[in-house]
């Protein structure tokens, strides 16, 4: 029975789940930038912050929202340290918009301590299992556009959640929730593809509730929708998205290949994501926490999860698929890691939004109080929680890199090499090669091709005339 409580017990938990976050808050003070990360900076100084957008809307691509961040943080920080900060500010934020969205939620059913908990335990489950944890976090480039587009889609949510709430009240908070909503559409439509169609898909589906259940739809949702399209199609119709559709990949703007490949892809990492993570242990553990969510003693809050389980069910591969197919008709393929972030977090939401629908559903059906979890289920789930651990996984590799000093390694060597071309006299600089890169950084390095645009930007960035690998001449 002890050891039950101590299993149940939230401190327990948030201290088990902590030490799986904290690697990754360290590994932040050993990242690097990429090449590509250099470019918005230089463009800003050469062209001016205005200009600089331009330049990137019309020959990059209409995500206007992604570059202007990226454009002031070249401006704000000092890129080599300031590099290290950008990835810690992001990661944080990322941390606190879970949490933040979770607590809107489900606020008046769970205490602090237990909120927290919930939020962890998503944390937890998207660094374990993350495609690419490398691209989701320690690139600052791919960070900004993919993650920061989701985190202003969550926020959206929140503040939409706020309105609907206090709709009745025409109050100063209510013109607040308006600002942030209609800003963060805006963000939202330049940011990234995926992103933008994830809020399209959230926006469709609050729109026919809205007139389902009202029978009208109300004037707030109405000027989302324009602010929506009209920015959107801002993104879409840039002169910088019309360059990169020119190009030619194999198997783009295939549909046979786009839908039968997306199809097998989303089967394939259901599988992977539900039945090779700790995804099922987890959600046994909180139980507790569902069961008070879902309690259909009290209506405040449980309209939301009063649904049918067969429509939230299809919500998952529905999102998945359209997901996917979007990157898989542009790009012809389906190994972008931090665009299955996007798929993986938004699995996250829905399969734990799915559990307390499901639970709800069978307490009004079966008019049960509480599902209880046997003591011997319950040590079951933190036994395959640890065997998991041991599996290859993020986390591990985390802690590897950290313990084992290969990250602060890395981290000297890109040090020494900035020094060693910050205090070379000569214009034409050749570099070693940086051998071994941790699997939890991101590095596309320069070649030995001076013509190279990593290597351009990077002599650019260090104001040397060219900049190349130890080996281009053999």
């Amino acid at each position: 029975m002890k050891l039950n409580n101590l299993l149940n017990s939230s401190l327990f938990q948030i201290i088990f789940l902590s030490l799986m976050v904290l690697p990754f808050i360290i590994l932040c003070f050993y990242n690097q930038p990429t090449p590509e990360d250099f470019v918005f900076g230089l463009e800003t100084k050469k062209l001016g912050f205005l200009k600089a957008q331009e330049f990137f809307y019309n020959n990059w691509s209409g995500r206007f929202f992604s570059y202007a961040v990226l454009s002031l943080n070249a401006m704000l920080f000092v890129f080599i340290g300031g590099y290290k900060i950008t990835t810690l500010l992001l990661m944080l934020v990322f941390f606190s918009t879970v949490y933040f969205f979770v607590s809107e939620f489900i606020k008046e059913k769970l205490n602090h301590k237990e909120i927290f908990l919930f939020s962890l335990s998503v944390i937890f489950l998207y660094l374990y299992k993350a495609p690419s944890v490398s691209e989701g976090f320690y690139w600052v480039t791919a960070s900004v556009i993919y993650h920061l587009g989701f985190i202003l889609i969550c926020t959206f949510l929140i503040f939409y959640h706020k309105l609907t709430k206090h709709n009745a009240q025409r109050t100063t908070h209510n013109a607040l929730s308006i600002v942030i909503c209609s800003l963060s559409v805006i963000g939202i439509s330049g940011s990234s593809e995926i992103t933008g169609v994830l809020f399209l898909m959230i926006l469709s589906i609050i729109l026919i509730h809205n007139f389902y259940k009202e029978r009208k739809i109300s004037k707030e949702l109405v000027l989302f929708g324009v602010i929506f399209v009209i920015s959107f199609s801002i993104a879409i119709l840039s002169s910088g998205n019309n360059l990169r559709a020119s190009a030619s990949f194999p198997n783009d703007h295939n549909f046979y290949y786009s839908v039968v490949n997306s199809f097998t892809l989303v089967f394939k990492k259901l599988l992977q994501w539900i039945f090779l993570s700790p995804l099922l242990p987890i959600t046994i553990i909180l139980i507790p926490l569902f069961n008070k969510i879902s309690d259909s003693n009290t209506e405040s809050g449980s309209r939301l999860f009063r649904i049918k389980p067969i429509y939230s069910l299809l919500l998952i591969p529905v999102f998945l698929f359209v997901q996917n197919f979007i990157v898989t008709w542009n790009t012809g393929t389906l190994h972008y890691g931090r665009t299955l972030n996007i798929s993986y977090l938004t699995l996250l939401i829905l399969w734990f939004y799915n559990v307390i629908v499901v639970l709800n559903f069978f307490k009004l059906k079966y008019k049960k109080e509480n599902f209880r979890i046997p003591v011997t289920l319950n040590l079951s789930s933190y036994i395959l929680i640890i065997l998991f651990l041991y599996l290859s996984n993020n986390i591990k590799i985390a802690y590897s890199e950290v313990i084992s000093g290969e990250a602060k390694r890395y981290n000297q060597e890109m040090n020494d090499r900035y020094e060693k071309i910050r205090n070379s006299n000569d214009e034409n600089i050749k570099i070693d090669k940086i051998e071994n890169v941790p699997q939890v950084f991101f590095l596309y390095d320069i070649s030995e091709d001076p013509k190279n645009i990593y290597n351009i930007w990077y002599k650019e960035f260090f104001g040397k005339e060219s900049i190349v690998l130890k080996n281009s001449e053999k």
